[in-house]
């Protein structure tokens, strides 16, 4: 008789979790998804164009949206966006670059002026998301900031390969 190891899903999951974070360490992509929801990230201190180009062909509605912590909004006179618990999503322009996104999110670059990058408050990627996002990037010891993409779950196994595809609550139970 055989029995089923009740750590084999938990094992598998942290692995999938350190490939994921490991993708984000070199700037690459990765996709979490709770519910019928989901949003592929980059690591916004790491994002080129390249990868914002095709953060940009990702998305169905919309653009690129910017994840940060309220912290780093606050130092961007963002304090009175709306708050998904400890992180700002903010829309990004449709001029704006991953160079621009980068500049944002450095703590030693020149702060921009958010009128004139014309930050938006976007909403439409749920909190859990949000905060399983910022806790792979904190996981790969970068700046607390990524560029998100909305999109349905349906759509995510055509841009993001499987071992970098997570659930929020396997994200946030790795912690």
């Amino acid at each position: 008789m055989t029995f089923a190891d009740p750590f084999s899903q938990t094992i598998s999951s942290q692995a999938n979790v350190a490939r994921a974070v490991a993708e984000l360490r070199r700037g690459g992509p990765v996709a979490v998804a709770a519910g019928n929801d989901a949003a592929i990230a980059i690591a916004a201190e790491l994002v080129e164009e390249p990868g914002f180009a095709w953060l940009l062909a990702a998305a169905e509605n919309g653009g690129a949206r910017l994840l940060l912590t309220q912290e780093r909004a606050a130092r961007l006179g963002l304090a009175g966006a709306p708050s998904l618990e400890r992180f700002r999503l903010l829309a990004l322009p449709a001029a704006c670059s991953a160079d621009m996104a980068r500049q944002i999110v450095d703590p030693t670059a020149e702060p921009v002026d958010p009128a004139l990058v014309e930050l938006a408050p976007a909403s439409d990627v749920p909190a859990p998301l949000c905060q399983a996002v910022i806790e792979l990037v904190k996981a790969a010891r970068l700046l607390p900031a990524a560029v998100v993409v909305p999109l349905p779950l349906a759509k995510v196994e055509a841009w993001v390969a499987a071992p970098f595809r997570l659930t929020a609550g396997n994200v946030l139970a790795s912690r």
